[in-house]
C-alpha cells in the first residue's frame, strides 16, 4: 500500500536537490517572465547586472514539497485540483483494464545487477535519429497541460530544456518563440493525424520549418475512447481552455458508452503524405504487436513507440 505523503519524514537533503536541480531554473524562468531580465531594483537603485542565484523561490506548501517518490505526487494532485480536472488526467478507458495492466507490467521488471565494474564514470548518452542526446528520456506528448498548472506548456518546455530531455508534442508558436530566446528543447511535433492529404503536408512543412527535428504520429487514436470518469463529471472540452468548471454551456467531450470519430480513415498511406514533404525522421507511435512494427518500417518509419496511448483508447488492449 502507498505511503501517505503526509507520514513522510522531511528529506532535507532530497528536497535542496530537487530544488537545485529543477525548481531552481524553472523559477528563474519565471522571475525573469514576470519581472523582466534585470535583477529587481534596491534602495541603492536599480542592479546593471542579474545575480545567478537571486531569484527568490515559490514558496510552495510542504506537503507539495515533502514528496520523494513520483507516485507520491498523485495523492498531493488529488488534494490540489477540481476532481474534474483529476479525474481527465486519471482516467483510462472505459472500465481501466488496460491502465490496470499497463502499472502492473511495468511492476513485473527485475534488475539483473551484474558486479564488480567501474561505475565511478557513468555515460548515459546516446544518439537517436542523427542526434546525440544526453540521456535516453522523452517526455511524451500529454494534451491540456495548462489544465494542471497556469502556462503549463511552457513551464513544461523550459523543464525539458533544463534538463535536457526531448519534449514531444510542444506547440509550434511556443517553441519558435522560446528559439528565439536560444530556450528551446530538442522537440519533436507530435499528431494525432489528419483526415486528407494537404492536411497532413502542411502539419509536416509547418513544423519542419519551426524547428521540430521529429515527426511523432499517434495511429491508435481512430476514436476518441469512452471514459467513465470524465463522463460522470460530463467533461468539457472548454474547461481545459478557460480552467472554469461546471458551465454547462459547453461541448461534452465524453458520453457514457459511445465513442467520437477522430481519424477513422488512417491508414498507411499517411506515412507516404508526409514522406514526401518532409527529410525529417518521421516516428510511429501506439504500436503493440510486431506485425505493425515491421508494417511501420516497410511504410517508412524510422522509428516507433510502443504505446496503447496510456490505456485510454481501447480498453482491454495488451500491457505495454
Amino acid at each position: 500500500m502507498q505511503q501517505d505523503v503526509n507520514t513522510l519524514e522531511h528529506r532535507d537533503t532530497r528536497r535542496q536537490w530537487l530544488r537545485s536541480a529543477f525548481l531552481l531554473p524553472i523559477a528563474g524562468a519565471i522571475s525573469r517572465r514576470v519581472f523582466g531580465s534585470q535583477a529587481a531594483s534596491t534602495s541603492e537603485g536599480p542592479s546593471t547586472q542579474e545575480e545567478p542565484h537571486s531569484v527568490v523561490l515559490p514558496q510552495y506548501p510542504d506537503d507539495v514539497m515533502r514528496p520523494v517518490n513520483l507516485h507520491e505526487f498523485e495523492s498531493v494532485a488529488r488534494t490540489k485540483i477540481s476532481l474534474p480536472a483529476y479525474d481527465y488526467v486519471a482516467a483510462g478507458a472505459a472500465d481501466e483494464l488496460t491502465l490496470v495492466a499497463n502499472r502492473a507490467a511495468f511492476g513485473d521488471f527485475w534488475i539483473r545487477r551484474r558486479v564488480m565494474v567501474d561505475t565511478s564514470n557513468v555515460d548515459t548518452s546516446l544518439e537517436l535519429l542523427g542526434f546525440r542526446l544526453a540521456h535516453p528520456i522523452l517526455l511524451a506528448p500529454v494534451g491540456v497541460r495548462d489544465l494542471m498548472a497556469h502556462d503549463g506548456d511552457r513551464l513544461t518546455a523550459v523543464a525539458a530544456f533544463n534538463s535536457k530531455a526531448v519534449l514531444v508534442g510542444a506547440p509550434r508558436d511556443l517553441m519558435v518563440d522560446l528559439g528565439k530566446q536560444n530556450r528551446a528543447p530538442r522537440w519533436w511535433a507530435a499528431s494525432l493525424g489528419h483526415a486528407k492529404r494537404e492536411e497532413a503536408a502542411r502539419w509536416a512543412k509547418e513544423n519542419e520549418s519551426a524547428g521540430a527535428s521529429a515527426l511523432c504520429i499517434s495511429f491508435d487514436y481512430p476514436y476518441s475512447g469512452a471514459r467513465d470518469r470524465p463522463s460522470r463529471d460530463h467533461w468539457e472540452s472548454q474547461w481545459s481552455e478557460t480552467g472554469r468548471y461546471d458551465t454547462g454551456d459547453g461541448e461534452v467531450a465524453f458520453q457514457a458508452g459511445m465513442i467520437a470519430p477522430f481519424t477513422p480513415n488512417l491508414s498507411w498511406q499517411y506515412l507516404g503524405w508526409v514522406r514526401d514533404v518532409t527529410t525529417l525522421p518521421i516516428v510511429v507511435k501506439g504500436i503493440t504487436n510486431g506485425e505493425d512494427a515491421k508494417r511501420a518500417v516497410e511504410a517508412g518509419a524510422n522509428a516507433i513507440i510502443v504505446s496503447n496511448h496510456g490505456g485510454r483508447t481501447l480498453d482491454g488492449a495488451f500491457a505495454t
